[in-house]
């Protein structure tokens, strides 16, 4: 039953999610890496690489931080983000 559940539940995403990719790609930025069709993080993390490798070859000190959005979308309180509860 958990594996009938499982891949019902991968189909009904396919079908909700394939009309909507066209849509969500169009608004996305050309700097988007990953989570898009044909543009995975592979490249950004080259273009990540060639630069903290360009700015150590010039003796120029280099931070980087990476942020996982979607877990930090998910522990923030959206209220306050997104300005719910409209009544405040």
């Amino acid at each position: 039953a958990t594996l009938l559940a499982a891949h019902l539940g991968k189909q009904v995403l396919h079908q909700v999610l394939m009309p909507l990719m066209p849509t969500y790609e169009a608004r996305l930025p050309a700097t988007q890496m990953g989570a898009v069709s044909k543009r995975g993080t592979d490249f950004g993390t080259h273009m990540v690489t060639s630069f903290i490798e360009t700015r150590l070859a010039a003796n120029v000190g280099v931070g980087v931080c990476f942020v996982d959005l979607v877990k930090a979308f998910d522990r923030i309180l959206r209220e306050l983000v997104l300005g719910w509860p409209r009544s405040m």
